[in-house]
């Protein structure tokens, strides 16, 4: 739908991103977001939890096995 857009084509965009997340430029954002959100609110830095699950696509899908 980018491409619908007067901003730029998809291809542009794709480009970018891959440069800008080479770049680290994604990450540092993240880092940046999360100091300010702890030095506005706090972070529990002590507690921390992740969670995560691993299903099978809802389609499902050819194996991709080599």
């Amino acid at each position: 739908m980018l491409d619908a857009t007067a901003i730029c084509n998809s291809s542009t965009a794709h480009a970018r991103f891959q440069k800008w997340t080479q770049a680290g430029v994604f990450e540092k954002m993240w880092k940046r977001g999360l100091t300010h959100y702890d030095e506005l609110l706090g972070i529990e830095w002590r507690w921390q939890s992740m969670d995560g699950a691993r299903t099978k696509a809802p389609l499902g899908g050819g194996k991709n096995r080599s």
